[in-house]
């Protein structure tokens, strides 16, 4: 069984031959004899082997906790000298962003901010202005009564995208589901082979040939996304994965390689299964 100062020295070696002082896992895997079972078997993850390598842990994208978002903005209405509109906070917020992905909305954001307040800072002055409980969100938009022009052909019903008239497929993906499903009709044609999908991060665990090395394959982890940047809006660590799967690629400082399925389509691979 490796040890740990083995998984290190060849850490730093791999840190080095690429001259960077940060190391994804799948640079790990691809430029040494090992992989994550090893990590895992003696480090509590990949960050712990890179901080015992000496290697800068890629923290960029790593979750804020509640506990320290609400401190922040606890601290900014108190220098705003109340409960501010979501406009007026996000000149002095730095997770305005942030806050809107998880609640969606301002009045469901307060709403959980007072909730911490109770606890935290029963104290807070403005406790007052804040909403006892979060607003009911609108229904999904396919269940939801859409106003449409007069003499409209739409029904409401569900949405399509363009059409593709792939074998399998009719119509491009509209959501990460329809994402997975067009990658399992490419991957073959695209040089992978898929071991496992499963629930939670990463979604997928597959091989793929190695460019210019015959008969050589790679192991890769891969997240699935309807749009790239939607990688960062879920606060995946990039440490944990080798590839984002997308239909459209809209995060061009993604720190990982993005596959966008749309331009493979769009190449004519697609056209070439039938």
């Amino acid at each position: 069984m490796v040890d740990r100062d083995t998984l290190i020295a060849a850490a730093r070696k791999a840190a080095t031959a690429l001259g960077k002082p940060t190391l994804s896992v799948g640079e790990f895997e691809r430029d040494t004899k090992f992989g994550r079972r090893q990590i895992y078997a003696r480090f509590g993850g990949w960050k712990e082997l890179c901080l015992a390598a000496g290697l800068t842990p890629y923290t960029r994208n790593d979750p804020v906790p509640n506990e320290i978002m609400f401190a922040r903005l606890r601290d900014t209405f108190l220098k705003l000298g109340g409960i501010g509109s979501i406009r007026r906070v996000a000149g002095e917020y730095a997770h305005t962003a942030l806050l809107l992905n998880r609640y969606r909305r301002w009045p469901a954001a307060l709403a959980a901010f007072r909730r911490w307040a109770e606890v935290n800072d029963p104290a807070f002055p403005y406790m007052g202005d804040l909403p006892n409980a979060a607003p009911a969100l609108a229904p999904p938009a396919s269940r939801a009564k859409r106003a449409r022009p007069e003499g409209a052909a739409t029904t409401g019903g569900r949405q399509y995208g363009e059409l593709l008239d792939l074998p399998g497929l009719q119509h491009a993906p509209v959501n990460e589901q329809g994402v997975v499903f067009l990658f399992g009709i490419l991957a073959t044609q695209l040089g992978y082979r898929v071991e496992s999908i499963a629930h939670g991060f990463p979604d997928c665990e597959a091989k793929r040939r190695v460019p210019n090395a015959v008969g050589r394959w790679e192991r890769v982890q891969i997240e699935f996304e309807f749009q790239s940047r939607s990688f960062l809006a879920h606060h995946h660590d990039p440490a944990g994965c080798d590839l984002i799967v997308c239909w459209e690629h809209n995060w061009a400082e993604a720190p990982i390689e993005v596959l966008e399925l749309k331009s493979v389509v769009a190449a004519g691979t697609a056209a070439r299964l039938a």
